[in-house]
């Protein structure tokens, strides 16, 4: 029996390495399984992630041609502001000129009526001015005649001797 007992001595010892080898094993794939669950884990992240970047990078390139196009718009927008701002511009010279010359036929017209009415105004003074000189004249030729009229008077009188005409 002693060899058969140091047989199944050495069967047992072998199971219980045996045991302890599937133990190890066991362990080992579980730590597998763990560390494939999370590669796994991690592959679906960085798929995500991917996917995220994919999607971005499509945002980016669509922005950029928004980008693109928004430039194109606001350079036609801003032509098109010019060109009404040179209208403007233009418009507003001519309305400045037509006033100007507006105002200046309307100053030619104020002062023409002005010049007008001045006339009229100098033709009836000068005609005033006239008949006051004419009158003028009449009552000067008045006092000489009177003057010699006083004077041929006083010299009568002196000539004469008053007190033998009513005496």
């Amino acid at each position: 029996m002693s060899d058969i007992d140091q047989n199944l001595s050495g069967v047992k010892t072998d199971v219980a390495l045996i045991k302890k080898d599937i133990k190890q094993i066991e362990k080992f794939f579980s730590k597998y399984e763990y560390i494939i669950e999370k590669s796994g884990e991690r592959d679906k992240r960085i798929a995500v992630q991917h996917e995220i970047l994919n999607g971005v990078a499509d945002k980016i390139e669509n922005l950029d041609i928004k980008i693109e196009q928004t430039k194109f718009d606001t350079a036609k927008d801003l032509a098109i502001v010019h060109d009404r701002l040179e209208q403007y511009r233009a418009s507003s010279r001519e309305d400045h000129q037509r006033l100007s010359d507006n105002n200046a036929a309307h100053r030619k017209e104020r002062n023409q009526e002005i010049m007008d009415a001045l006339g009229k105004l100098n033709g009836n003074l000068d005609k005033r001015i006239s008949e006051m000189e004419g009158r003028v004249t009449s009552l000067d030729r008045w006092k000489w005649y009177m003057m010699g009229m006083g004077a041929i008077l006083i010299f009568i009188i002196t000539k004469l001797d008053i007190p033998k005409i009513f005496g």
